[in-house]
């Protein structure tokens, strides 16, 4: 599909407005979609963003391994590697509850049983339980646990 602006390149930006059910399509190629404001990173994390507060008392903070500066961040809203988190760490937490409820995921898990038989859900539940006494050093409740899941695999081989 053709940029609907300079209908030249391939588009590989796509957004869809609906307003009061019109929907409008938008399809814009890499170079018309950074002259777009529409599709700014920065303006897509705009509301939530301006929140933060960039007020340090310190001098300017910079990034000892890529030179990212605190002024880097506020303007792109991205840091430079993964060392920033540390350098900037203490004004990214401060910040986060301003623009989310908690710093830590609250949400459900994926139940990874889902799709298992029951076996298969047996066997999961014993390796837990062998992780744990070889952990706490009890190896005669480890061996049998061990024993329990060969017997188990083997079952499942034979159906």
């Amino acid at each position: 599909m053709l940029c609907d602006k300079c209908k030249k390149n391939n588009a590989t930006f796509f957004s869809s407005v609906n307003i009061n059910g019109n929907i409008t399509e938008t399809h814009l190629c890499e170079n018309c979609a950074k002259e777009n404001k529409l599709f700014s990173f920065n303006n897509f994390l705009a509301p939530s963003f301006d929140a933060f507060d960039f007020l340090h008392d310190e001098d300017e903070l910079v990034c000892d391994n890529c030179g990212y500066t605190l002024s880097d961040f506020k303007d792109s809203g991205m840091l430079g590697c993964s060392n920033c988190y540390k350098v900037f760490r203490d004004i990214i937490l401060n910040n986060l509850s301003k623009i989310q409820p908690a710093l830590t995921h609250k949400g459900k898990k994926p139940d990874v049983s889902e799709g298992l038989t029951e076996n298969e859900k047996e066997i999961k539940k014993l390796e837990v339980q062998l992780k744990q006494a070889v952990n706490e050093e009890n190896y005669e409740l480890a061996g049998e646990l061990k024993k329990k899941i060969i017997a188990l695999k083997e079952g499942d081989k034979h159906e």
